[in-house]
């Protein structure tokens, strides 16, 4: 189980606790703001790490097209997810690295608020939650875009930072540690994309990252 642990991104979070709510895989990953496809990716990765399934659909009679969570994917949701109410006394250092966690208060309130990271930028994100909230969110690396300077794009997060590390995390992969202050945000790109864009240690680079693509953990909290 703690291998699988180490698996689980907060994509993966934020698409159990949707299928849980919605009970179903393509509704939740409307909520998300992912495709169907990659959703399913997800859930066949997380399959393959435990050696079980951690939703099951049903195919036929009434409640055809329906999904809900398996036990072993309800004990990987219990033991994956933190409280997002965390003590603001603690510590406001960047999270662990390989987490790819960042903590922050919400400023602005209502439903899509402002999260001051500490130490880094101010993220716009696509959940509610309570004006000076602690708040703990999680970034997909898969879901950064990854640029050398700014164009016209969506979304609504363009982080400038410098390239302090190139990791490879297998032949087709690689994932890039970006500071952002005294932040360090995680970017997944392919080889290929590294040597078109010319990036090296040391590279200025901006990661684009929609608010939709950043997850509350510990479920969404009340405006």
């Amino acid at each position: 189980m703690r291998r699988a642990e180490r698996l689980v991104s907060p994509l993966d979070v934020g698409l159990l606790v949707a299928i849980e709510e919605e009970g179903s895989i393509a509704a939740a990953c409307r909520r998300l703001g992912i495709g169907r496809d990659r959703g399913m990716y997800r859930l066949l990765r997380l399959r393959q790490a435990l050696g079980a399934p951690v939703v099951a659909s049903a195919r036929g009679g009434r409640r055809a097209g329906a999904s809900r969570l398996t036990e072993r994917g309800r004990r990987l949701l219990r033991s994956a997810r933190p409280s997002s109410d965390l003590d603001p006394r603690a510590p406001t250092g960047p999270a662990p690295l390989e987490m790819g966690v960042f903590r922050g208060r919400a400023r602005g309130g209502g439903r899509s608020p402002r999260i001051e990271i500490a130490g880094g930028p101010v993220l716009q994100v696509g959940f509610p939650a309570r004006e000076g909230r602690w708040v703990t969110v999680g970034i997909d690396p898969e879901m950064v875009v990854v640029a050398r300077r700014r164009f016209p794009s969506s979304a609504r997060n363009a982080l400038e930072g410098e390239v302090e590390e190139i990791r490879r995390i297998d032949p087709m992969r690689r994932l890039l540690v970006v500071r952002v202050g005294s932040a360090r945000f995680l970017a997944g790109i392919t080889p290929p994309s590294v040597r078109a864009l010319r990036i090296r240690r040391g590279s200025h680079v901006v990661l684009y990252v929609k608010a939709v693509a950043i997850h509350p953990l510990g479920g969404a909290l009340p405006p």
